[in-house]
């Protein structure tokens, strides 16, 4: 007899972390942490959002592993290759929820780094929430989604990518291909350079 797999729908408790006053705040980041990335860390490495009014959420992936070994230090994961689709579909009801949290009348911005990067571009694929710009950190769009279908969701958007010049995980050829295919497509961008790795 085979072994046939399942699925059941469970109800998980996620959590974010917040920098600043989202009440108060004119403008919303909502930052999307990289493969075993402490979220806090994140939202305080976006601490000069303060000065300008704005706010930062920094949502956690539903996962989370030992970063060396069976302890210590932890950090989250937004997917694996497991269950892949299932993990999509459910980070993208997380980051739907939390939007939703914040009500309709805040300007949002999404920032992802690395893995994150990912998720974002996933979740603005979803097409199910109002963003001002997104931001690709050290991070590019996933090859499996159809730049031609999302050209209507990016073209009202504003675009920033920033790349390390020095990056072991993405060449700049692999930017370089991705700018290129938004050129095609008539998608305007920003892309910064820094002298550093993935950072």
């Amino acid at each position: 007899m085979e072994v046939s797999e399942h699925l059941i729908r469970v109800e998980r408790t996620a959590r974010y972390f917040v920098l600043g006053d989202i009440q108060r705040a004119s403008q919303i980041w909502i930052a999307c942490h990289g493969y075993g990335q402490s979220a806090r860390y994140l939202c305080k490495q976006l601490k000069s959002a303060l000065e300008l009014g704005h706010a930062v959420i920094a949502p956690e992936g539903l996962s989370r592993f030992y970063l060396s070994g069976f302890n210590g230090k932890v950090g989250p994961s937004w997917m694996t290759k497991e269950a892949r689709l299932q993990e999509i579909s459910d980070y993208i009801s997380y980051l739907n929820a939390l939007v939703e949290e914040l009500g309709p009348s805040k300007h949002i911005h999404v920032l992802g780094f690395s893995q994150g990067a990912a998720t974002v571009s996933r979740w603005i694929a979803a097409g199910s929430v109002n963003l001002k710009s997104i931001t690709l950190c050290c991070g590019l769009l996933p090859p499996d989604l159809d730049l031609r279908l999302l050209k209507g969701v990016l073209k009202d958007l504003k675009i920033l990518m920033l790349h390390g010049d020095q990056d072991p995980f993405i060449s700049k050829e692999k930017v370089e291909e991705q700018l290129r295919a938004f050129n095609n497509l008539e998608i305007a961008y920003q892309v910064l350079w820094h002298s550093g790795a993935h950072e």
